[in-house]
């Protein structure tokens, strides 16, 4: 096992290791052509070039709903095995916009009840399958991405997030962690009035912790910091490079015990100002 996954494990059983780990679940493809334009034409390798030059310890990697074996075999995700690679699925909400769209969606919840059920059974049998591959190209554990709150809360009533949504949750959970992986949960927003729901359904990491939502490390940390490790809480688009050091800096005295992952919340976009990226990551080679 290399250091790099080592320390993310430190991390996610909240124990306190050498360093705080440093992992993205999103580095969208524009960003790494412009920045890391040697890969480009290779997925994987330039992933795995990025990763390097961003000193990161865990990397997100997006699966394809279709034909996710074919899809596996011919990026051999594998080669990034020095690395703390996470899957990252789509939940039974981001599932339904990409079916129907956000207000068919939305208006689903009410009108069309058994339409979450039967996805969410579609979805877990997916996942069911999907974990042997997960497991053989050395990945270490699953998101699920619902992005089921905006900057002023929870986008459905308690009762359908309850009834439709969570029971997806805990059925995912347990079979995710039951293979041996670790179960990562990824939403904007503010998921304040959930938070208890998605740690009780036994994710081990919320990712990720959206400020310009209302949502504070700090406070997170005293109240359910002993339950759930935290990722991504470092805002690129809205922080100067100063705010960046300064939260970096109280980051790592108040963990230094575990519970975080240092990262963006909001991915790494070919947008943001370099100077910005520098601040977080200290890169090993320059950037194009």
């Amino acid at each position: 096992m290399t250091e790099k996954i080592e320390i993310v494990k430190a991390a996610l059983d909240r124990s306190k290791a050498d360093r705080l780990p440093k992992g993205e679940f999103f580095i969208n493809r524009e960003f790494l052509n412009r920045h890391f334009p040697a890969g480009r034409g290779g997925y994987v390798g330039q992933l795995k070039i990025a990763c390097k030059s961003l000193d990161l310890d865990l990397i997100g990697v997006e699966i394809p709903a279709a034909s996710p074996d074919d899809f596996m075999a011919k990026n051999a995700y594998g080669e990034l095995n020095e690395f703390f690679t996470v899957a990252l699925l789509d939940g039974p909400f981001n599932a339904m916009i990409k079916q129907r769209g956000f207000e068919e969606a939305m208006m689903g919840l009410k009108t069309d009840p058994s339409s979450y059920a039967e996805l969410s059974a579609r979805l877990f049998e997916e996942l069911k399958d999907s974990l042997p591959l997960f497991i053989r190209d050395s990945f270490k554990g699953v998101a699920l991405l619902d992005d089921v709150a905006g900057n002023r809360g929870l986008m459905m009533s308690p009762t359908d997030f309850e009834d439709l949504i969570c029971p997806f949750y805990e059925s995912a959970v347990s079979l995710i962690k039951q293979s041996g992986l670790y179960a990562f949960f990824h939403s904007d927003g503010n998921i304040l009035s959930i938070l208890k729901h998605i740690i009780d359904a036994g994710f081990d990491c919320f990712q990720c912790v959206d400020a310009q939502a209302g949502m504070d490390l700090h406070t997170l940390r005293d109240s359910y910091g002993e339950r759930i490790t935290f990722m991504g809480h470092i805002d690129l688009f809205a922080w100067d490079e100063h705010r960046i050091e300064l939260e970096i800096g109280k980051a790592r005295k108040e963990f230094a015990g575990g519970g975080i992952i240092l990262g963006s919340s909001g991915g790494l976009s070919s947008s943001l100002p370099l100077s910005r990226i520098r601040a977080l990551y200290q890169m090993r080679e320059t950037m194009a």
